[in-house]
């Protein structure tokens, strides 16, 4: 509205964005969540929901254009029939006021891709390849949602990711239906008329570099660019300067030339992606469906990895038992609490038996398998529940697991990568008879009885 003095820019403009979202969707705003270049994200309540409500000026200063809220609408309209699982729904659009605000659906677990991406830099972390290739695979299907409407989607970047963590070894990503960038996104652009702005500019097609048409062929790209970024942790050329462009060219003519660590350990996840890469659009796919078909889907993704599991297991026949005492030796030696659960001797062969079998049920055991009981791992859930172990009980097991058998040579990226996948569902099986740390912490706080630990149970298996 009308200028204040006594006000700043930005009171001004959340003023106008809290009347917006009050007047047309009963939402309160309560608090501020995250704040980019152009844009904030607000999460506002209100007639029994949460929402997200990302907000900006309509006017885009570096085209001199203002769209109106008959265009949003149309745009709006385009996308909302389109149904993916990886889609983050939105409730609404509009354009008033000089303001253009987007409610959508809130995630409270979600977190921008590349917040996540430049903290696993400063860990010197990555993501799992086959992590990535099912992240990619859901993109894929999303994006080729879009395409069968004959909509192309826009180039994807980092930011415009939500990276959702559902345990320590799974987690997923999901992109919102609508994006307030395609406002921007004017089909027959001339290039020329985008700022030099390096996310801007670092994710764009070869074709696009001359005319800023997006199409069905551009969203590939993007992804496929995306997906190295996720495996390597930056993009294969990040566009800080005008001399930074000339690499760029370079990577459009040999994208395997700029290729680190992850393109030996995924041969073929980085067949289909330089196939994405491709300078000339038509040798690019026909369509995302084909994409999604050659990255499998997330079910074939786990059988593979447990077939590999499966085949590393049953390579260690020879050395089982003293695999299996290494294990407990390992576990005891960096946990030292959880001993106080044993009273047999951990190299019985009978107890490292049981082990060998618990194993084997967590390998077997697929996600599918909790929505009906009893599973393979009912009775040693069972058994577990009172021992009064945390969660982080289950990620140390994982650990010593993966690492016991270094010794007789399983130390494979591949492999290791495989046993993570193929545990994970079994292991949060297991991990929901758990006793949260901080309830035992509000149980003694609130003078509640606790297990008397003077007495630890006996482990099983």
């Amino acid at each position: 509205g009308e200028l204040n003095n006594h006000t700043s820019l930005s009171e001004q403009f959340y003023n106008r964005v809290a009347k917006i979202a009050r007047q047309e969707y009963g939402l309160i705003i309560d608090r501020e969540i995250a704040v980019g270049e152009k844009s904030v994200v607000y999460r506002g309540s209100g007639s029994g929901q949460t929402a997200a409500i990302k907000a900006r000026l309509a006017t885009n200063f570096e085209l001199f254009s203002t769209p109106s809220n008959e265009a949003l609408q149309e745009r709006l309209a385009q996308s909302k029939d389109v149904r993916h699982e990886a889609f983050i729904e939105f409730f609404g659009g509009i354009i008033q006021d000089d303001t253009q605000i987007l409610v959508s659906e809130f995630l409270r677990t979600g977190r921008a891709l590349d917040k996540k991406l430049a903290e696993l830099r400063q860990d010197k972390a990555r993501l799992s390849v086959d992590r990535v290739r099912l992240a990619v695979s859901s993109l894929a299907g999303a994006l080729a949602a879009f395409h069968k409407k004959g909509i192309a989607y826009g180039n994807l970047r980092p930011s415009d990711v939500l990276f959702i963590v559902a345990s320590k070894d799974d987690w997923h990503v999901r992109i919102p239906k609508f994006r307030m960038t395609r406002m921007d996104e004017l089909e027959g652009a001339p290039a020329r008329r985008l700022s030099f702005h390096p996310e801007v500019v670092t994710y764009l097609a070869p074709e696009q570099h001359k005319k800023l048409m997006i199409t069905q062929k551009t969203d590939q790209y993007s992804l496929a660019l995306l997906a190295i970024e996720m495996l390597q942790g930056e993009p294969p050329v990040l566009v800080k300067s005008l001399s930074d462009i000339k690499r760029k060219e370079k990577f459009f003519n040999k994208p395997e030339a700029f290729a680190k660590n992850w393109s030996a350990r995924s041969p073929r996840l980085r067949k289909v992606l330089y196939k994405m890469l491709s300078k000339d659009p038509k040798d690019r796919y026909a369509s995302m469906q084909e994409i999604v078909d050659e990255l499998e889907t997330a079910k074939n993704t786990r059988e593979d990895s447990r077939r590999i599991a499966k085949q590393s297991y049953a390579a260690l026949a020879p050395h089982k038992l003293e695999v299996l005492g290494d294990f407990y030796d390992m576990l005891f030696a960096r946990f030292p609490a959880l001993k106080v659960h044993f009273k047999r001797d951990i190299k019985s062969p009978a107890l490292l038996r049981k082990l060998d079998r618990a194993i084997l049920y967590l390998i077997n055991f697929r996600p599918e398998d909790m929505a009906h009981e009893p599973t393979i791992l009912t009775g040693i859930r069972e058994s577990h529940a009172k021992y009064g172990l945390l969660e982080q009980d289950f990620d140390n097991f994982a650990e010593c697991l993966l690492d016991a058998p270094h010794h007789v040579g399983e130390t494979r990226e591949e492999t290791q990568e495989a046993w993570r996948t193929t545990l994970a569902p079994g292991l949060a099986y297991m991990k929901d008879c758990c006793v949260a740390e901080f309830e035992i912490e509000a149980e003694v706080a609130a003078g509640a009885e606790t297990q008397d630990t003077s007495a630890p149970a006996e482990v099983s298996d």
